[in-house]
């Protein structure tokens, strides 16, 4: 019996089956649109209330630059933050 196989750049599915990096990535994607709502203020009063003005407009315009680069900067703490902030918005 022959394979139903997709290939998909380093992603191997076959045929419903799906990697479990796959699926991380497909949830973290989808879990990620909700980061999108926070303007620039929010974004201050969420992850640096105690900050200065100069230090969160560098902060934001790695943000707007890249939610990875910015993600990647993080320490665990803001990652924690950004979590709970996303579980919040799909009401869980």
């Amino acid at each position: 019996m022959e394979r139903n196989t997709t290939v998909l750049p380093n992603v191997l599915m076959l045929g419903d089956r799906m990697s479990a990096t796959f699926t991380q990535l497909l949830n973290a994607s989808d879990d990620a649109k909700y980061l999108q709502r926070l303007n620039k203020q929010d974004f201050w009063d969420l992850l640096f209330p105690h900050s200065e003005q100069t230090y969160v407009d560098n902060k934001w315009e790695l943000w707007q630059e890249g939610k990875m680069e910015f993600l990647w900067s993080c320490s665990v703490d803001k990652i924690k933050i950004l979590a709970q902030f996303i579980d919040d918005c799909k009401g869980n």
